[in-house]
């Protein structure tokens, strides 16, 4: 039950970022407006390497290409032409691929495997077991962004999406 409930959040909440991007396309994926930088291309690449991140932590080996790190980790600077990007097509199927591995995970190791100690250490203060990790990030981090985007949207000027809200 419980990681059905976290896995279908996950899924929930990357529905919603593909649903806020549906209608875009080339540049308008990295428009910039005002005061926020982090555009839809960047937030597809860094929910990616967010998958990475947190599947490495349920003892999946890392996937991502280093240029595609380097793109998409938190703290880089969002690039400012789809062509300096992989493409939305690629970002999209990047995303499926990264959420897929980390559910599989997640359903691998189950309730017990997530109770166990953070295998990084640097992050154990604030979540201490791999299945307070999961949930903040499949479920919290995941989300944050995904609110994040529907403001973007808003400030560059494209039309809220239908199913939520006006």
């Amino acid at each position: 039950m419980l990681l059905d409930a976290v896995t279908a959040g996950f899924r929930r909440n990357h529905d919603f970022v593909r649903k806020l991007v549906a209608d875009l396309e080339g540049e308008n994926l990295v428009a910039s407006p005002p005061g926020l930088p982090s555009h839809a291309a960047w937030t597809l690449g860094h929910l990616t390497v967010s998958c990475q991140a947190i599947g490495e932590e349920l003892d999946l080996t890392h996937w991502l290409d280093t240029s595609f790190l380097s793109l998409f980790a938190t703290g880089s600077k969002p690039a400012r032409r789809m062509a300096d990007l992989p493409s939305k097509k690629e970002l999209l199927a990047a995303l499926a691929d990264g959420e897929a591995r980390v559910i599989a995970a997640v359903r691998k190791l189950g309730v017990d495997g997530l109770a166990r100690p953070l295998p990084d250490e640097r992050y154990r203060s604030f979540l201490p077991t791999s299945g307070h990790a999961v949930v903040y990030a499949c479920c919290g981090h995941a989300a944050v962004h995904g609110g994040m985007l529907a403001a973007w949207r808003r400030a560059a000027g494209f039309s809220a999406t239908p199913e939520f809200g006006p």
